[in-house]
């Protein structure tokens, strides 16, 4: 055989491959790599191997300086019979229409996922738009962007970006209900035992989200903290608190005692002097 069976896409040229060590030079066909090498490599390599064929080689020409990198087909190398040689020239040259039907079959299969999540949005919109209404806080500094998007009818992309911010939002009550089973404040669960003081709790959280316009995104003083801020939001949208829910709100209604009213101060300390470590906290 003078020339090879088949190539990947760019004519091979006869050549030699020069083995300084033994003093000898192997007669070859080399060709420039090309992604269809590379391909047929990966799917057929034992057969092109068997077929004489090499597809990142590197080797020795006449006149070069150096090794350098080549797809080569060795005729003294090929064992495969014609027939496997036709064979495999069939499978090699159908690589391109079977790489563009896989891509395409990969744009396809993204698309639809878009358009899915994209769906999956606009039916999660009310929702966003809910939260946006009710519990800003739920979405902290990307409220804003929240309202902003749902001004306007929901491109594909922005109906992607609801169902990020809603993923957000469940986030901040998933990390606040997380941070209530906690065990609760030792120095607060005596107070938090007593149902009025538990009442207190819950009417001092609600005050302070009312306050907490800003969702803690400014250092006004005015309304939660950043670090307490959800939690602090999820325990006022309680109908009631237990007493490990109410001594967690009891110690951070300590942290901005300086905000409620002296009436509901005393509430809190449970009505009593300020002797124990817990009511001498919420004292002014």
């Amino acid at each position: 055989m003078s020339q090879p069976p088949f190539d990947f896409g760019l004519p091979f040229s006869p050549s030699a491959h020069i083995n300084n060590l033994k003093g000898t030079e192997t007669p070859i066909f080399v060709a420039t790599p090309t992604p269809i090498a590379t391909q047929a490599a990966r799917l057929y390599g034992r057969e092109l191997s068997r077929a004489g064929y090499s597809t990142n080689r590197a080797v020795r020409l006449p006149g070069a300086n150096g090794l350098a990198v080549y797809v080569t087909w060795w005729p003294s190398y090929c064992e495969a019979s014609p027939e496997q040689l036709a064979e495999l020239a069939q499978r090699v040259a159908a690589i391109p229409e079977e790489e563009e039907r896989a891509r395409q079959a990969r744009a396809a299969a993204v698309a639809e996922a878009n358009a899915a999540y994209a769906a999956r949005g606009r039916s999660a919109a009310p929702r966003l738009a809910e939260i946006v209404r009710s519990s800003p806080w739920m979405l902290g500094r990307l409220a804003g962007e929240a309202a902003q998007i749902l001004e306007n009818p929901l491109t594909d992309s922005a109906a992607s970006r609801v169902v990020a911010l809603l993923a957000t939002a469940d986030r901040a009550v998933a990390n606040a209900e997380a941070r209530l089973r906690r065990l609760a404040p030792r120095d607060w669960r005596a107070l938090a035992a007593d149902p009025a003081v538990r009442q207190a709790a819950l009417e001092g959280c609600v005050l302070l989200s009312s306050l907490d316009v800003d969702r803690a995104t400014k250092r006004n003083g005015i309304g939660w903290g950043a670090d307490d801020t959800g939690v602090g939001h999820v325990l006022a949208s309680r109908a009631s608190l237990t007493e490990s829910e109410a001594a967690h709100a009891l110690a951070l209604l300590s942290v901005h005692r300086r905000q409620l009213p002296p009436a509901l101060l005393a509430r809190l300390a449970g009505g009593a002097p300020a002797a124990a470590p817990a009511q001498a906290a919420l004292a002014l």
